[in-house]
């Protein structure tokens, strides 16, 4: 295995588990990935913890914040690779003190950091004996704590556990802009727990996180535990492309379908105009809106015609500017011009382009007089 990308000690763990409905966390959830139910039941946590002794590669402190608070709320998932299921969390988002190392996890992993004021205080704890934990945080005039009190002495996860549950997913998945997934390995041993005696959220949590998650947090945890935690290692991430069931396809001859918004009429005129290309190199095209469309993809419906999509034959699905960039690869005078667009810095650029032509798609279209088709 490679050398992690970072190397740190997550330690003292405060988890509330909530349950939520599934209905709430689908717009959340990344392509590629479904949500893990314990025992039926789609959960969320919250999770404070510290941060300590944290190195880039194992080795070059993060000077000049090494030790910090965190803060998250997560949610859990699972995916399937070959004949290994990964099971992983997303994260809604994670509160940390250090504006510096939120600012470097959201460019370089874009995981949703936010920097706010952090406090702890373990005066009351002893790690081996247990006692009570308090984290806190403040953002405007009001403070937000997560607090627990352990019961009993430290235990080692049970299989079939909620705690094991909850701990025992190593692996973290990140939508990204460009319809691709992220995906990254968290190493750790298994995790040692208490039970707790008490556990609560003081102040008003609900507004750092959208509206939907509200009713959910409102209610009473569904469980509650302090994990002692360890050293960890985080991977570097790798993003993939979303593979779906490819049985819907009206044809069965093609080598994919370029999928696009049908009520946009610079959309339909831009794929009529590339249409006989399209049927030479064996690809044909639908509206986004076609029904067949709405059940081969599992995308909430408010996202499913927010990008051209490019759906092959295997069930890969390409979105956005690597529509065209795929595109461009396979014809051979637009094939440098596909290899240059698909370079790093010029991918961006291609994306930054294609999300402004995209946005005002539908003014394109009123402005050149180009109404959808009928």
């Amino acid at each position: 295995m490679s050398l992690p990308f970072l190397t740190a000690r997550w330690r003292n763990l405060i988890v509330l588990n909530y349950e939520v409905d599934p209905s709430v966390l689908r717009p959340f959830l990344p392509h590629g990935t479904e949500i893990d139910y314990f025992e039926g039941k789609a959960l969320m946590s919250i999770i404070a913890f510290n941060f300590e002794r944290m190195r880039f590669l194992g080795v070059v402190p993060t000077i000049p914040v090494t030790n910090f608070e965190e803060i998250n709320l997560r949610f859990y998932v699972r995916r399937k690779v070959g004949d290994e299921t990964r099971r992983g969390v997303v994260f809604i988002k994670e509160v940390v003190p250090s504006a510096l190392i939120a600012a470097t996890a959201r460019i370089l992993y874009n995981e949703p950091y936010e920097a706010r004021p952090m406090s702890h205080s373990f005066k009351d704890f002893h790690e081996e004996d247990g006692g009570t934990l308090l984290y806190d945080m403040v953002f405007g005039t009001r403070t937000v704590s997560v607090a627990a009190t352990t019961e009993g002495t430290l235990r080692p996860l049970s299989e079939g556990g909620i705690e094991h549950f909850i701990l025992e997913h190593y692996w973290g998945y990140t939508a990204q802009g460009d319809g691709t997934t992220s995906e990254y390995r968290v190493q750790h041993e298994p995790w040692r727990f208490w039970k707790t005696s008490a556990a609560a959220i003081g102040g008003d949590i609900t507004t750092l996180y959208p509206e939907t998650f509200k009713d959910a947090l409102e209610q009473p945890p569904h469980s509650t535990f302090v994990a002692r935690g360890s050293p960890v290692a985080v991977y570097t991430y790798q993003r993939f492309n979303p593979v779906y069931p490819t049985g819907g396809f009206p044809r069965t001859n093609v080598k994919g379908y370029l999928l696009y918004d049908g009520r946009c009429g610079f959309c339909s005129w831009l794929v009529s105009r590339v249409q006989a290309s399209l049927e030479r190199d064996g690809f044909a095209s639908a509206p986004l809106q076609s029904a067949w469309v709405g059940q081969a993809l599992s995308f909430p419906s408010d996202q499913i015609e927010s990008d051209i999509r490019l759906l092959l034959a295997d069930g890969t699905l390409v979105s956005g500017a690597d529509v065209y960039i795929y595109l461009m690869k396979r014809r051979p005078w637009l094939r440098p011009l596909g290899v240059i667009a698909g370079l790093p810095i010029l991918k961006w650029i291609s994306w930054r382009c294609y999300r402004l032509v995209n946005r005002n798609r539908l003014l394109i279209s009123r402005t050149c007089g180009l109404p959808p088709p009928r």
